[in-house]
């Protein structure tokens, strides 16, 4: 029997690389640059519906809270299927309230200073509907906040340059 470990890092890897190969071919068929946002959201989209456990949901809108307070587009809504209304779900306009939601992804084909600044500008307006009762919403205590740049050149160390 092999003592060969699992590692997650590797599996995490190669799942990288199979999105990266799926945008490259996604990205050599698109020559309108109008809808070039969409394939890599439907990607990122249909990644996380097929990895997470079938009570998380997977789309993209606006999330609201009791008070009248919206965030601005999400690219990604995570949320609670078992516990979210169907208030108004179509494929490009859903409204999720706060309280069901786990988190939101900002998806960039590129990263430029000026979508890392849109995008955080959108994570925020998303933390400032969060509620702060922590017993009225379970899940984001605290929130999962993640921004996907679909660039091969991009390192840590630029977005680190970009942002200081």
């Amino acid at each position: 029997m092999s003592k060969q470990r699992i590692s997650m890092k590797n599996v995490f890897n190669a799942y990288s690389e199979q999105l990266r190969d799926e945008f490259e071919r996604i990205r050599k068929s698109i020559c309108i640059s109008f809808e070039r946002g969409l394939p890599w959201q439907s990607l990122i989209e249909y990644f996380f519906q097929t990895k997470l456990p079938e009570k998380y949901g997977v789309s993209s809108g606006f999330v609201i809270n009791a008070a009248g307070r919206q965030s601005k587009h999400c690219d990604i809504v995570l949320y609670d299927k078992n516990t979210t209304p169907k208030f108004l779900n179509e494929k490009y306009l859903s409204i999720f309230p706060a309280e069901t939601v786990y988190g939101v992804i900002e998806v960039k084909s590129k990263l430029t200073l000026a979508d890392l600044n849109a995008a955080i500008a959108n994570i925020e307006a998303y933390k400032n509907v969060l509620p702060y009762n922590s017993e009225m919403s379970p899940h984001n205590k605290i929130g999962a906040l993640i921004c996907i740049a679909i660039d091969k050149n991009i390192t840590v160390r630029k977005i680190i340059q970009m942002i200081q």
